[in-house]
């Protein structure tokens, strides 16, 4: 997550927000963005070094109405930096990325790497058939230090199924085929407009559910593309109720330990519907650092049902954690 905070250019320092009371910005940052959320004021920096901006570095602060601000602070250490001219152009980076992917880059910018021996970056955004594809090159030998997809945003419209096959069907003899195209399948489309999927956007519209069902209940999630490898009806990639609990269950891979993460916010769900679960799920995010741990963010997701709701909310929130073993 902290890899996505990154902006390019010069920070324009002189515009940045002076803060009250004893709380000074320190003179390393660029403003990023200022989010407003239902319970107060979320700042975000990016960290810089020498103009230029330190990838994954993040200053945050967030105002909440009528209480202090609290301050998140990701700065990464630079050191054994030797300089911040590029010894590869722009142009022969962008280049070198389009050759390997296909693709020209939408430009370049120089970013500071941070590490043991921090390094200088060209870093670029390629838009791609498989969606857009961040890569980050070093400066002095053009070697690839990372490289990875983004999800890439639109409107439009698109033909769907409604959620998938089997719930518009009620049928769980069916299967994908392997990706293949089948006749069976047709009735099952639907062309759907795909609206507000952009982040400048304050809602998400046009979004498809099921009633809650035995033969395709709502716990069981992503239960089309589970047709093909799984023998148990309902197919189910996984499911939001499973008994996994922290930190026992913990095996570091992250579809693995969210299932614990999703049956929290699951009981939230059940326990106060689905929209005031809503508002405290999203309302809490607006405070998680990007390496936020799970407690640290249970526990930011307590207070947010405690502020909107009450006691009562924050009861049930705490509960919802507590059984997982997040929150003790």
């Amino acid at each position: 997550m902290a890899g996505l905070l990154v902006v390019a250019g010069t920070p324009a320092q002189a515009a940045l927000p002076s803060l009250p009371g004893d709380l000074a910005l320190p003179g390393d940052l660029a403003l990023l963005q200022t989010r407003h959320s239902l319970l107060g004021v979320h700042t975000w920096y990016q960290q810089t070094y020498r103009g230029l901006p330190v990838f994954g570095g993040y200053y945050a602060t967030h105002t909440a109405t009528g209480a202090a601000i609290t301050v998140d602070d990701g700065r990464k250490p630079v050191t054994g930096l030797s300089g911040t001219s590029a010894g590869i152009t722009a142009q022969r980076t962008q280049s070198t990325v389009a050759g390997r992917l296909g693709a020209q880059p939408r430009g370049a910018s120089l970013v500071v790497v941070p590490g043991r021996t921090a390094t200088l970056a060209w870093l670029t955004l390629t838009p791609t058939g498989r969606g857009t594809v961040r890569s980050l090159l070093d400066a002095g030998t053009g070697a690839v230090l990372r490289e990875e997809s983004t999800v890439r945003q639109a409107d439009g419209k698109g033909q769907v199924f409604d959620p998938n096959p089997v719930v518009a069907l009620q049928d769980e003899s069916l299967t994908d085929n392997r990706d293949k195209d089948s006749a069976a399948l047709d009735v099952a489309y639907r062309t759907v407009p795909l609206t507000q999927l952009d982040a400048d956007k304050t809602t998400l519209q046009g979004a498809y559910a099921s009633p809650d069902t035995a033969v395709t209940p709502w716990a069981c999630v992503m239960d089309w593309d589970a047709t093909y490898y799984t023998t148990d009806t309902p197919h189910c990639l996984r499911r939001t109720d499973g008994p996994k609990v922290y930190p026992g269950d913990l095996d570091g891979e992250v579809h693995d330990d969210g299932e614990i993460w999703s049956h929290a916010l699951w009981d939230v769900n059940r326990a106060l519907g689905r929209v005031s679960a809503n508002r405290i799920i999203l309302e809490a995010q607006f405070s998680f650092a990007p390496d936020v741990t799970m407690p640290a963010a249970a526990q930011a997701t307590v207070t947010a049902a405690r502020d909107l709701y009450g006691p009562q909310a924050e009861l049930a929130t705490r509960t919802a954690f507590q059984n997982r073993g997040i929150l003790s």
